[in-house]
């Protein structure tokens, strides 16, 4: 019997930091470690997110002592070959101890700061959906609230070669979530020039 998912409470969530890619864009470093006003994008992360939650891990399958050295449960792909962020969350669905997961990427600093609550609040009359961030315009599928019961189907997608997590999220059926201002607040950085274009915006920004 298919488990039925109960609304979502923001003790039974746990949120992971997805940081797991190659970074091929940014030169091949690890982007968790690339770093924006003196500090890098996972302390930038964390920050953010703690502000929402105690319950983070990291999804990372490079510079595994540092990030570990933050004090922070760090999972690794259970799939070969950097299949991408559905593989990372699959990791923490499988490893995480609460019903619910929230995941947020590395790379993306100004995300809402009531992201989750804003979750928790959508899904508390559709507790059988998967909630996801849009910017009013675009799905922003790394940004999403998981019931632990979907970690099979999505297990079944990444064995089959699946690896679009836009894809995988719309076969779902999500919920979508619009932001205010969410063309700010879903800005991703992907290369050293798009960080150097978002260091010059915040001169402008009250941010």
């Amino acid at each position: 019997m298919t488990e039925q998912p109960i609304p979502p409470q923001p003790g039974q969530v746990t949120a992971v930091i997805l940081s797991g890619g190659r970074s091929q864009r940014m030169a091949g470093e690890d982007k968790g470690w690339v770093e924006l006003n003196d500090e890098p994008f996972i302390e930038h992360t964390l920050k953010r997110l703690g502000r929402q939650t105690d319950n983070i891990m990291i999804s990372a399958n490079r510079s595994l002592d540092r990030y570990q050295q933050l004090g922070i449960k760090v999972v690794t792909d259970q799939h070969s070959d950097f299949p991408g962020p559905l593989a990372g969350m699959y990791a923490a669905l499988t490893e995480m101890e609460t019903d619910w997961l929230l995941t947020v990427p590395c790379d993306t600093p100004l995300f809402p700061n009531d992201l989750l609550q804003r979750f928790i609040s959508e899904l508390s009359e559709n507790p059988n959906r998967i909630a996801v961030a849009s910017d009013g315009k675009y799905l922003q599928p790394v940004f999403c609230l998981i019931h632990r019961s979907l970690a099979d189907n999505l297990k079944n997608f990444l064995d089959s070669d699946g690896h679009k997590t836009g894809l995988w999220i719309r076969q779902q059926k999500p919920l979508e979530v619009v932001f205010a201002d969410g063309d700010r607040q879903f800005i991703n950085i992907n290369t050293l020039a798009e960080l150097q274009d978002f260091i010059a915006s915040q001169d402008n920004s009250h941010e």
